[in-house]
């Protein structure tokens, strides 16, 4: 009898260890797109240099590139309306617009910070934690606007 409640409480261990191991490698994979996502946004937005708006060859550029890499967002972002964060939720991300700190003769110069965000599913994390979603977020160079 000892034998076989030892095998089950073996048996539990490798269960759960194989169920934290998936979740973090199920994570990195989701953080991995997340990161890939906003770097690609980033390049766009000083492609187009800042006219990435609805319904242009920018925001077609960027989904095209989301549904090549298989990234989905599966909850709405929550923008910052203080700030004047845009957010695209059909995208995934979200953007603002400020003002960049060197400029040069009467040219108005701006940088986009761009954010992604990957929602954590380990068990019980959010609720032990309350750690729901890693943002990621990153700059573009200043793009001058005449």
């Amino acid at each position: 009898m000892k034998a076989a409640i030892g095998g089950v409480v073996n048996l539990i261990l490798v269960v759960i260890f194989i169920v934290i191991i998936s979740s973090l490698l199920l994570f990195n994979v989701s953080y991995a797109k997340s990161y890939r996502v906003k770097n690609k946004i980033i390049t766009t937005y000083e492609q187009y240099e800042g006219k990435c708006g609805l319904h242009t060859s920018c925001q077609s550029e960027i989904k095209n590139y989301e549904d090549r890499l298989g990234y989905n967002v599966t909850r709405a972002m929550v923008a910052d309306a203080a700030r004047g964060e845009t957010c695209y939720q059909d995208l995934g991300y979200c953007a603002i617009k400020q003002k960049a700190a060197n400029y040069k003769q009467g040219n108005r110069a701006y940088t986009y910070k761009i954010r992604t965000e990957v929602k954590v599913r380990f068990p019980f994390v959010e609720d032990i934690l309350g750690i729901g979603t890693f943002k990621i977020s990153g700059k573009t160079k200043d793009i001058i606007e005449s």
